[in-house]
């Protein structure tokens, strides 16, 4: 059949956003790629950026375009564990379409597949917030991520933050019941009573809410332990550990290939100019690790997640550009003395502002999990274990 583009154009202009955006991200299976193509493109012209920023997309607009079974294969899927209870989420799914979201401007989903986890982050500086206690209402009331969406298919994003809505129980009265079991926890903490009165007010949702709520529990006062989001210690011990692995391959291929060049290179083996160029060739390394995998060996071991302010894992372009920064405000081109210097700034910069200039620079978002103690044994035994083999390549 013969798409007739310039009719379907034409179409298009007249439609309201929301219904461009339907078609782009929630319904298109049901169209033509040249259709869904020229949706983006319509949307692209009135906003003039990129259309993953288009806004105004909540969990419950998804939601009442989903049908239930497609959604309970989805959750089957993901959750092969949960058949057996399968029958409760149609309750559930029935439920969720009757309710009015409480709708507000700064908190989107996040869906983390790698670690098979769904939290919430504020739009603007990209903070976590855990919301798993958060009433339906407001679950419906949150923005998506629109990208994510098109990437996993509504059924399965759907299928997603349903599991982490039911996470702490099945029904509103038992998530609201758990939730005060957190703030017995806080009054015993000595929380201010106006957080208290904050959280338990039953009025028109507001960000400040939400936050406070993902903040407490994110503190600590649940099974969820906060840890500090500034941990420029833990970072550096990441890129320690990546780097010395790199460094002892770096020498052992220059012990293995034997040529006028490397014996020549060998002769500054741990120098500038050998620093420089070991360093420049990770760069490149590290960014395809992080646009693939989302971490690198260290950032893995340390739960250290590097993303988009949309959540996404960075591109390899991105993440090639924030590997250059790191090589020049962190490391200071591997000059010594100049490296000496721009660690110390960063540290204090990381300290003072919450961010490292290439973070900034680059809109990246960082933020750590609590490592847990195999973590901390496997990194120790990584380090020991580097400097042996170092050790023994050195003198062969």
């Amino acid at each position: 059949m013969t798409v007739d583009i310039e009719r379907i154009k034409e179409k298009m202009s007249t439609l309201n956003d929301d219904k461009l955006r339907n078609i782009v991200f929630i319904e298109y299976g049901d169209y033509e790629e040249e259709v869904i193509e020229i949706a983006k493109n319509e949307l692209v012209g009135r906003y003039g950026k990129n259309i993953w920023e288009a806004k105004n997309t909540t969990l419950k607009y998804v939601i009442d375009c989903i049908e239930y079974e497609d959604l309970e294969k989805a959750i089957i899927e993901l959750y092969p564990n949960i058949q057996e209870s399968i029958n409760n989420y149609y309750i559930i799914f029935d439920r969720l379409l009757t309710i009015i979201p409480k709708q507000q401007d700064k908190i989107r989903i996040f869906i983390d597949v790698d670690d098979d986890t769904v939290f919430c982050e504020d739009i603007k500086t990209g903070e976590k917030i855990i919301v798993k206690y958060c009433e339906w209402d407001e679950w419906l009331g949150f923005y998506i991520n629109n990208r994510q969406l098109q990437q996993l298919g509504k059924e399965k994003y759907m299928a997603y933050c349903l599991i982490e809505m039911t996470s702490v129980g099945m029904n509103e009265n038992t998530i609201k019941t758990n939730f005060n079991g957190v703030l017995d926890t806080v009054a015993n903490k000595n929380i201010s009573n106006d957080t208290i009165s904050l959280l338990e007010a039953d009025n028109e949702i507001t960000y400040k809410k939400i936050a406070k709520r993902g903040n407490l529990i994110r503190k600590g006062l649940t099974d969820d332990e906060e840890c500090s989001q500034i941990r420029p210690w833990v970072r550096f011990w990441a890129r320690t550990i990546d780097i010395m692995i790199w460094l002892t391959i770096v020498r052992y291929i220059e012990l293995r290939i034997s040529s006028p060049i490397t014996k020549w290179i060998s002769s500054f083996a741990w120098g500038t100019i050998n620093s420089l160029l070991s360093y420049t060739i990770w760069v490149f390394i590290e960014a395809l690790l992080l646009s693939k995998c989302g971490y690198t060996l260290g950032k893995w071991i340390f739960k250290i997640h590097i993303r988009d302010t949309n959540g996404n894992r960075l591109l390899f372009i991105e993440a090639l550009k924030r590997g250059s920064f790191v090589l020049l405000y962190g490391e200071g081109l591997m000059i010594p003395f100049v490296t000496i210097i721009t660690n110390i700034k960063s540290y204090n910069r990381l300290i003072d502002r919450g961010k490292t200039k290439w973070d900034e620079e680059g809109k990246f978002v960082v933020y750590h999990e609590k490592i847990g103690c195999f973590k901390i044994i496997l990194a120790t035994i990584i380090i020991v274990g580097n400097s042996i083999i170092s050790r023994y390549i050195y003198h062969i």
